[in-house]
């Protein structure tokens, strides 16, 4: 979430009226001072002093310095003076005053976000000093915010995430444990059909296990821990081995899967294990929710201007809905479609793809290209340390 922009600080009513209250205060007493001096002035300087030869002062300074500190000439100056002091003295009351209300402004703040509010932010104030202190809490309280704002977003994904793998292990779960009661309690007619129910017993067992196993490697790829054992791959022959593994899943569903690799020698640097999974998930996501697809693409290809290799996973069903391309690596995510399917699922597969490619240093989004929905993984060339 951005910073967000904040008005300028403005005073109250009364806050005014109590600046201006406050200057007048301060002319009031340079005035007072400026009357005493004039009701003095002409006493001190006609008054004899013994030890001065000419008798007063107006004398001595008139005849060794030719300065006539006498007459209307003093009381210009004096006056003058005294305008200069009071002009001073009320540009420095106001701006003194304006400070002191703006920091108990501050300190207002300060103390409702210490009550735990964020919802608000200080106003600018027009003092350097004072306005670099406003910023750095306006940025330490945006920040905060954001990181709740975090806190919950995870917290509630993380209770979606139970939910979802909750309710995916509960269903498989529940079959399993009906077809194997069946068998136990020798609830069928034929040897076939109890081979059938332990069969599909299995199958079950066989998903919840799968369920399980992307929960533990998603929390393992989440830690910082978590070690890669980076080799130098030929990128073409890798990619149609991947490939091979789906090719029967993908014939029963009318898709050919082609790999396309440039150059075709092109050596990649990664751990193999980890991005077999990051691979095997894109092409399990585009077989279970390309609707309508008949192709998938496995493009690769060197990206001079960042000395970066791409990975795409390309299929040519049902496009990304606007907005789908950030959420969908979000865990626990699904698209309205997906989320309807039969196909069973955690949800976690491609926030693995994501925390799998984010290990390697790499980046990975998901966009649509002429018709068709690109996964495209973005890795270093060479190990980065």
């Amino acid at each position: 979430m951005p910073d967000r922009e904040t008005e300028p600080m403005t005073l109250t009513s009364s806050e005014q009226i109590d600046v201006i209250l406050n200057v007048i205060w301060s002319l009031v007493l340079v005035a007072f001072i400026y009357t005493a001096l004039m009701i003095i002035y002409p006493q001190f300087i006609s008054f004899s002093f013994p030890f001065l030869s000419e008798g007063s002062l107006f004398l001595y300074f008139w005849r060794t310095y030719q300065i006539n500190i006498g007459g209307n000439t003093a009381y210009q100056i004096i006056t003058l003076l005294f305008l200069l002091i009071a002009v001073f003295v009320a540009l420095h009351q106001y701006q003194k005053r304006v400070e002191k209300i703006q920091l108990e402004h501050v300190l207002k703040y300060v103390h409702y976000f210490a009550d735990g509010h964020y919802d608000k932010r200080i106003p600018d104030v027009d003092n350097d000093q004072m306005s670099t202190i406003v910023e750095s809490i306006n940025s330490l309280v945006d920040s905060t915010q954001n990181a709740i704002e975090e806190e919950r977003r995870v917290e509630k994904t993380k209770d979606e995430l139970i939910a979802n793998v909750s309710h995916d292990i509960r269903t498989p779960l529940t079959s399993t444990i009906g077809y194997l009661d069946a068998v136990v309690n020798e609830q069928y007619q034929t040897e076939e059909e109890k081979a059938q129910y332990i069969q599909i017993a299995y199958n079950k067992a066989l998903t919840m296990s799968t369920l399980v196993e992307d929960l533990f490697l998603y929390t393992d790829s989440l830690q910082e821990t978590y070690q890669l054992d980076y080799q130098e791959i030929p990128l073409d022959l890798y990619l149609s081995q991947l490939a091979a593994e789906f090719e029967l899943e993908a014939a029963n569903k009318g898709i050919d899967i082609l790999v396309e690799v440039m150059p075709k020698n092109t050596i990649a640097c990664f751990d193999p294990d980890k991005m077999a999974r990051v691979i095997s998930n894109l092409l399990s996501n585009a077989l279970k929710y390309g609707y309508g697809a008949d192709l998938i693409r496995l493009r690769s290809f060197p990206n001079s201007a960042k000395d970066a290799l791409l990975i795409e996973c390309r299929n040519n069903g049902r496009v990304l809905e606007a907005g789908e391309e950030e959420k969908i690596f979000e865990r626990s995510y699904r698209t309205e479609k997906s989320r309807n399917a039969s196909e069973p699922g955690s949800g976690l597969g491609l926030a693995i793809v994501k925390n799998m490619v984010e290990l390697h240093n790499g980046f990975v989004c998901a966009f649509v290209d002429e018709g068709e929905t690109v996964f495209q993984i973005e890795l270093p060339r060479e190990k980065e340390r």
